[in-house]
């Protein structure tokens, strides 16, 4: 069961259908996803995973080593997404990913969304064992003695 505030589900398969790209922010996972319809020359349409930072100046600088033969948007499409990473596909985002790549031939596109949503689904994974057994985590109150 997904957890958190319901998301603008629509919202977001809209700019999905529409934008050149978007940068996937989840609540569980400290990653991004970045999915790039853009193609050049040089490029064709991209899906990366990008590693946490600690600002927007860095997060561009991200962009830009993962997308180098292509400029960075001048308005980056964040996307926050606060259901689990498995509702990518039970929402049909995938879908609309998948769909956009297929009809732009961008088969190595399609190999990295899969890899990138595998490699998601095991990072959330890991984060909820963290939470559920405490390691890395605080607890507020603690346990009272018997």
């Amino acid at each position: 069961m997904d957890g958190g505030p319901a998301s603008d589900v629509a919202a977001v398969l809209d700019t999905l259908r529409h934008s050149d790209h978007a940068l996937l922010r989840f609540e569980t996972v400290p990653h991004r996803l970045l999915i790039d319809f853009r193609s050049s020359s040089e490029a064709e349409a991209a899906v990366h995973l990008l590693e946490p930072v600690r600002s927007l100046r860095e997060r561009i600088a991200t962009i830009r080593r993962a997308r180098p033969t292509l400029p960075v948007p001048t308005e980056l499409q964040i996307v926050g997404w606060s259901l689990r990473i498995g509702s990518l596909e039970r929402t049909g985002a995938l879908e609309i990913v998948r769909q956009r790549f297929v009809d732009d031939g961008a088969q190595e596109a399609l190999r990295q969304l899969e890899q990138a949503v595998t490699q998601l689904d095991g990072l959330e994974r890991d984060e909820f064992r963290r939470a559920i057994t405490g390691e890395g985590y605080r607890t507020l109150w603690p346990a009272r003695s018997s």
